[in-house]
């Protein structure tokens, strides 16, 4: 029962060992101070009949810097579990609690207030409810949960009190799991046994996907022929049009890709997981019919392409009248239960171009620019296939982001071009090749 208010020295109180007390900091304490030496203590303090302490810290905490007595009231016959109940109660009503506090307290006193009611189970009567806490405190359901959440991430990664708002909690404890994701998605790379991959094929890429087990493909990256008129266009051997290009190949790239998307997508569909997704390099003038024909077969399309953003300074066959060509388009799409695995990347990405005395295929892409898309979207131990493989770049980054690359050709010398890049780069690691 609650008694008469009186007053003690403030060394009389003590903090009880096996309480520890809520808040981690006396905030503003001098402050307070100073408002008691003025207008004296407005509210006591309360404490058990032995003198421990149960709610006025920073009170007590200023009539110690003060050096003055400090009013009391105590009330008797409290658990150790209605003794933190008081002290909750009395701090989740202050507004100078950190977000991690508060949600930590919110966490506390629904605890409690379960040990002291019961669990409110469906069908019966009695029990406390998510809604009476949330009564109780001022605020919705809702709202309570997702501070329960909170508390479970802080007692899961203690260094988030740090945080100085919520918004920042959820942040780093989403950045925190995915990291912890990769780590553990790495770990079991290590341990998978890798020997038959990269998986190389000679042969049509449809023909050999539909070999290849449903739903087994977690991302396909690859980059057909764009339909442009490349092997017109492609500066060849002795500066000319056309003909042999200085990486050994000949193009034949002046079939409309049309109808070959109208093929991809429903294998690629049908191959890939639920949460798998798909780059498809391509000309910019195909981007609308991708996007709807892959659509169609429900797939879902980014609404914009990834710009890959290759130079500076680029080559026109008619720079009298047009701009020089820079960057080239990514159409990107997801199945329905995909997610990120690094949010918040640009829809661009600037990465030179393989120097031509590099390349070992004239549409080689560079490493660097696979290896940022891989890693938006997989994590080690991944499945990433190319039925457009060419040189194989795609496939040697995979390798690089601890994957199990497939990859797929009709051309014979693609096909050996592949092995050839592939088996340099398993050998040359550790030298920096690639």
């Amino acid at each position: 029962m609650d008694e008469k208010i009186y007053s003690i020295p403030p060394g009389d109180i003590i903090l009880k060992k096996n309480l520890p007390r809520y808040r981690i900091t006396a905030q503003k304490v001098k402050d307070l101070a100073i408002s008691i030496k003025e207008k004296g203590q407005l509210q006591p303090i309360i404490i058990t009949d032995n003198n421990e302490l149960i709610i006025g810290g920073r009170r007590l905490a200023a009539c110690l810097i003060l050096q003055q007595n400090v009013l009391c009231r105590y009330k008797a016959g409290l658990s150790d579990f209605e003794l933190r109940e008081l002290e909750i109660e009395e701090n989740i009503q202050r507004e100078d609690l950190s977000p991690a506090e508060y949600a930590l307290a919110v966490k506390d006193l629904h605890k409690i207030k379960i040990a002291l009611h019961g669990q409110a189970q469906s069908g019966k009567e009695g029990g406390w409810r998510l809604e009476d806490t949330a009564e109780m405190i001022g605020k919705t359901k809702g709202s309570v949960i997702n501070h329960l959440k909170i508390a479970d991430t802080i007692d899961d990664f203690p260094e988030l009190k740090k945080c100085k708002t919520q918004k920042e909690i959820v942040k780093a404890e989403k950045a925190i799991t995915k990291l912890l994701h990769r780590v553990k998605a790495s770990e079991e790379y290590e341990n998978t046994v890798t020997e038959e991959y990269p998986k190389l094929y000679l042969g049509d890429a449809y023909e050999v996907m539909e070999k290849l087990e449903d739903k087994s493909i977690d991302l396909i990256l690859t980059d057909p022929l764009y339909g442009i008129q490349a092997d017109k266009d492609a500066i060849a051997i002795g500066g000319v049009t056309g003909g042999l290009t200085n990486s050994g190949f000949r193009y034949k790239d002046s079939k409309n890709p049309i109808k070959e998307y109208e093929k991809m997508a429903p294998l690629f569909y049908k191959k890939t997981k639920d949460n798998g997704h798909l780059y498809l390099f391509h000309a910019f003038e195909y981007f609308t019919s991708l996007y709807e024909i892959f659509k169609k077969e429900g797939w879902i399309p980014y609404f914009r392409p990834i710009m890959w953003i290759k130079a500076t300074s680029g080559a026109s066959h008619n720079p009298q009248y047009w701009p020089t060509s820079c960057y080239e388009c990514i159409f990107f799409c997801r199945k329905n239960d995909s997610k990120l695995t690094k949010e918040g990347q640009p829809n661009w990405i600037q990465v030179d171009k393989v120097h031509s005395s590099k390349r070992t295929h004239e549409a080689e892409k560079p490493i660097d620019l696979l290896t940022n898309l891989i890693e938006r979207t997989s994590l080690p131990g991944h499945v990433i296939l190319d039925p457009f493989a060419g040189s194989g770049s795609s496939l040697i980054a995979g390798l690089k982001m601890q994957m199990l690359p497939i990859g797929i050709d009709y051309d014979e010398l693609c096909y050996k071009t592949m092995q050839s890049n592939i088996l340099k780069f398993k050998e040359g690691e550790k030298d920096g090749y690639y």
